[in-house]
C-alpha cells in the first residue's frame, strides 16, 4: 500500500514509455477529476457511470470513528492502494497505475488507533478507459469529398427519390415517423448537397425534395390557435409502422426548433420568404410557451399543452434558433428569449453537472440516471464561440469537453470486459471489438458509437482550438474525422454508418446529414492539420 500525492503521481506520468506527440499531456490531464462530488455542497453526477478516462471521486459515506480512508483498487496489474481524509477523494494518486480495462474499488474506514479497518465506506466497479493516445488514423479521403460522398449516396436512396418522384414521404421509410426530426434533416442534406452536386440537374433535383421536404412538413405542423401552433410534430403515424415508439399526442420540445433551423438553410439558399417566416413562426411559439423560470418541459401533450412528465427541456435548440434568428437576421427581438434559457441552463444542468439524454426514442429518466453529451456540448460551443475572451467561460467550456470525452469518447477498442461492466441491452453495445474507434458514444441507455455523436465533438473541439490554440484539440477532432472516413469506405454505401462498427445496424437519415454538415464546416474551417500515427488495422 503506498500513499502517493498528486505531485508524485505527475512524476509517474513524465515516465511512462513514449507513445504519442499528446500521450503524456493526456495522462497528466487525466489525474484532474471532472467536477467531483462533495456531500451537501457539490452532486455526485457519476452516481450511474460505468467508465472514466479522468480520476473520479465517488459518493461513498463516512464512517463514524474513521480517522482516515484506505483506497484499494483491484485490476490485472494487482492491486494499487492509497489513503485519504475522506472517502469520496479523487482516485488521482493512483490512477497512471491502473491499466485500460475493469477495475475493482473498495475504500475501507480505518480507527484513530491503530489504524485497524472498522468499516466499509463504498464499493465500486468500473471500466478505465484509454487516455488519447493520438493522433489516430489518417483519412480516407478528404473531409470535404467524404461529407459530398455521403450526400450523393443518400440524394440517391429511395427515401429523398421519393420526394423528387411522387412529393412526398417514402411511406417504407419507418423512420419518417419522426417527421420534424428526419424530415427536417431531410430539408437540411437536401439543401447542403445542392451546392455540392457536380451535375446541375442534381443540384435542382436535390433542391425540389428539401422544399417539398419543407412545404410536406410545414403542412403537419399545428395549425394556428393551438398550444403549440406552428410546431412541426415529433412523431406521426403516416408510415409503415417500425420498431421504434410513436406517441401522437406528445411533443418533444427540441425538435421543432432543429426543422426551424432546416427551414432557414433553405431559406438562405432559394430565398424564399415562405420558409424564414416558418422559423419564425416556430420561433414565436417557444416565446409564447416558454415558462416563467425561462425553460420548457421536455415532453408536453400536443391537444393541452400540459407537461408530460417531470423533466425539463435542455434548451440548446431553441437556443441556437433564436441566435440565429438575431444574428444573422437581425430579429432582436428574441435575444432576451435566448439569454434568459441560457441563464437556465447556467443556473440548473451546469450547477448540477446533470445532462440528461433527451431523444424520441428514450423514456426520460431521473436525473443522471441516462446522461448524454450533446447538450454539454452545445453550452461548450456556445460559451466559446460568444464568451472567448472570458477566461471562466472557456475554463467552463473545457470542463464540459473532459466531461464529454470521460464518459463518451472511445480512443481505442476496449477490452472483453467492457461487455460485462458497460452493456446496456442495446444492440450495438455488446461488441466493442466490431467498433471503428475512435469513436463517441451516444447515451447510457444506448451506450453505442453513433456517428452523428462524432460529427458533434468534432465540432466542440474545433472551436476548443479555435478560441485556446491547444493542438491537442484539433488532433483529438480530426482522429474522430478519420475514424468517419474509414467507417464510410469499409461499408463501401457512400453514407456514413449511423452505427460505426463493422456489423449492420439501422440507417438513420438524419445521422448522414448532420454528420456531413459538421465534417464540413470541420473541412472548411480547421487550420493546420495534425495527421495521425495509426492506420486503422492497428487499432
Amino acid at each position: 500500500m503506498t500513499r502517493i500525492p498528486i505531485c508524485l503521481a505527475l512524476l509517474l506520468c513524465a515516465s511512462q514509455v513514449f507513445a504519442g506527440p499528446f500521450h503524456d499531456q493526456a495522462i497528466a490531464e487525466s489525474l484532474v477529476p471532472i467536477r467531483p462530488g462533495a456531500p451537501g455542497k457539490t452532486p455526485f453526477w457519476n452516481l450511474y457511470a460505468r467508465r472514466f478516462i479522468y480520476a473520479p471521486a465517488f459518493d461513498f459515506s463516512t464512517v463514524p470513528g474513521a480517522a482516515c480512508y484506505r483506497f484499494t483498487a483491484s485490476s490485472r496489474a494487482g492491486e494499487r492502494s492509497f489513503e485519504a481524509d475522506l472517502p469520496w477523494a479523487p482516485l488521482s494518486p493512483i490512477w497512471p497505475d491502473l491499466p485500460v480495462g475493469k477495475v475493482s474499488l473498495k475504500v475501507i474506514a480505518l480507527d484513530r488507533k491503530g489504524g485497524k479497518p472498522i468499516g466499509t465506506a463504498g464499493e465500486k466497479v468500473f471500466y478505465r478507459s484509454a487516455v488519447f493516445d493520438g493522433p489516430y488514423g489518417k483519412p480516407v479521403v478528404d473531409y470535404k469529398e467524404s461529407a459530398r460522398r455521403a450526400l450523393f449516396a443518400l440524394f440517391h436512396k429511395a427515401e429523398i427519390q421519393s420526394w423528387i418522384r411522387d412529393g412526398k414521404p417514402d411511406p417504407g421509410y419507418t423512420l419518417n415517423c419522426y417527421p420534424a426530426k428526419v424530415m427536417g434533416a431531410t430539408v437540411l442534406g437536401m439543401t447542403i448537397y445542392a451546392r455540392l452536386a457536380s451535375d446541375p440537374a442534381e443540384a435542382e433535383a436535390a433542391l425540389l425534395a428539401a422544399r417539398r421536404a419543407a412545404d410536406f412538413l410545414i403542412g403537419l405542423s399545428e395549425p394556428a390557435g393551438r398550444p403549440f401552433e406552428y410546431f412541426p410534430p415529433t412523431y406521426w403515424n403516416g408510415v409503415r409502422p417500425g420498431p421504434h415508439p410513436v406517441f401522437p399526442e406528445r411533443m418533444m420540445m427540441h425538435y421543432p426548433a432543429d426543422a426551424a433551423l432546416a427551414y432557414l438553410d433553405l431559406y438562405d439558399r432559394v430565398h424564399d420568404r415562405r420558409y424564414l417566416e416558418a422559423a419564425k413562426r416556430i420561433a414565436n411559439t417557444y416565446r409564447k410557451t416558454q415558462r416563467p423560470d425561462h425553460v420548457w418541459p421536455l415532453v408536453a401533450r400536443v391537444d393541452s399543452g400540459e407537461p408530460i412528465g417531470p423533466n425539463l427541456l435542455s434548451p440548446t435548440l431553441p437556443i441556437m434558433l433564436m441566435d440565429r434568428l438575431v444574428d444573422q437576421y437581425g430579429f432582436k427581438e428574441y435575444a432576451p428569449l435566448a439569454e434568459a434559457a441560457f441563464r437556465w441552463i447556467m443556473e440548473n444542468q451546469v450547477k448540477r453537472f446533470n445532462w440528461d439524454a433527451q431523444f424520441e426514442d428514450s423514456r426520460p429518466l431521473d436525473p443522471y440516471v441516462n446522461l448524454s453529451r450533446e447538450q454539454a456540448c452545445d453550452v461548450a460551443i456556445r460559451l466559446l464561440k460568444r464568451n472567448a475572451s472570458d477566461p471562466k467561460s472557456v475554463a467552463l467550456a473545457e470542463e464540459l469537453l473532459r466531461f464529454s470525452e470521460d464518459q463518451f469518447v472511445v480512443w481505442e477498442k476496449p477490452l472483453a470486459e467492457w461487455k460485462e461492466i458497460a452493456s446496456s441491452g442495446c444492440d450495438p453495445t455488446r461488441d466493442g471489438s466490431t467498433w471503428f474507434t475512435p469513436v463517441v458514444l451516444e447515451q447510457y441507455r444506448c451506450y453505442g458509437p453513433v456517428a452523428r455523436s462524432m460529427g458533434i465533438m468534432i465540432s466542440a473541439w474545433q472551436a476548443a482550438y479555435k478560441v485556446t490554440g491547444k493542438p491537442i484539440y484539433l488532433a483529438k477532432a480530426e482522429s474522430l474525422a478519420n475514424s468517419l472516413t474509414i467507417a464510410q469506405e469499409f461499408w463501401k454505401e457512400g453514407t456514413y454508418p449511423t452505427w460505426v462498427r463493422s456489423n449492420p445496424g439501422e440507417k438513420w437519415l438524419n445521422n448522414t446529414v448532420h454528420t456531413a454538415r459538421l465534417m464540413l464546416d470541420f473541412a472548411q474551417r480547421s487550420t493546420g492539420g495534425i495527421r495521425g500515427r495509426y492506420s486503422h488495422s492497428h487499432r
